[in-house]
C-alpha cells in the first residue's frame, strides 16, 4: 500500500476474555482461543473471496491475533468497504454465537433429546410478497 487511501477499518476482539481467562484452566482458555481463531479466519476470508477483494496490501489487509481480529478494507469504493465491514462484523458475532453458545451467559440445548419449550409464542405472520426492483450486479454498491 503507497500513498494515502482512504480505509474502512473493523478492530474486533473476544468480549470478557480475561474474565474467561481467569475462570478457565490453560488448557480451556487455549482450545477456546483456537476455536475463535479459526471461527474468525474462516469468517473473514470467506467473506473477501466471495466479495472479490485480492488481499495481499493491494485493496484489504487483516489478522487474527490472540483474541483480536484487525481488518482494513480500501477498495477505493468506500460504501462497499463499510458495507463489507459491517456484514463481516455480523457474520462475526453468528459465528462465535453458535460455535461457543456460553460467552454470551447462556447456552443453547443443541444436543439433547428433550424437546424445546419456547420462552413465548410469536403470533403467526403471513408473509407479505416483496417485490425486486434491484437489477443484478456482479458488485453491490
Amino acid at each position: 500500500m503507497k500513498g494515502s487511501v482512504v480505509a474502512t477499518i473493523l478492530f474486533a476482539d473476544l468480549m470478557n476474555s480475561t474474565e474467561m481467562a481467569k475462570n478457565l484452566t490453560l488448557q480451556e482458555y487455549d482450545g477456546m482461543l483456537v476455536d475463535f481463531q479459526s471461527t474468525m479466519f474462516e469468517v473473514v476470508s470467506d467473506h473477501l473471496n466471495e466479495y472479490g477483494y485480492a488481499g495481499d496490501g493491494i485493496d484489504s489487509e487483516w489478522s487474527v491475533v490472540g483474541d483480536e481480529v484487525r481488518l482494513f478494507l480500501y477498495s477505493g469504493m468506500v460504501r462497499f468497504d463499510v458495507r463489507n465491514a459491517l456484514l463481516i462484523a455480523t457474520k462475526m458475532k453468528i459465528a462465535w454465537l453458535i460455535a461457543y453458545p456460553s460467552t454470551f451467559g447462556w447456552c443453547w440445548p443443541i444436543f439433547t433429546r428433550q424437546p424445546l419449550t419456547p420462552l413465548m409464542t410469536l403470533p403467526q405472520l403471513r408473509p407479505t410478497p416483496i417485490r425486486d426492483t434491484r437489477r443484478p450486479s456482479s458488485r453491490i454498491f
